[in-house]
């Protein structure tokens, strides 16, 4: 379930920097800046990072990484 969970933000995460690549960033050049930053403030600066962050520490809990393992010695006489 948790698992399903993480797929859904990914997704969600996925395209909302699709919506911030085809529309947000060329609409720059075409919208007044007061009309911008009404309609796409926050997508850019909150709901995306919130995502962000959200689906990175949701991805670090489900799968953590191993700890490396020490690699051998090339040497060991030395």
């Amino acid at each position: 379930m948790l698992d399903e969970f993480l797929d859904t933000e990914s997704t969600y995460l996925a395209d909302i920097r699709l919506v911030i690549k085809e529309f947000v960033i060329p609409l720059e050049r075409l919208l007044p800046p007061s009309l911008h930053e009404a309609l796409f403030a926050n997508l850019v600066g909150e709901i995306e990072p919130l995502h962000a962050a959200l689906s990175e520490r949701l991805g670090e809990r489900l799968h953590p990484n191993p700890s490396p393992s020490p690699s051998p010695d090339p040497d060991p006489d030395h």
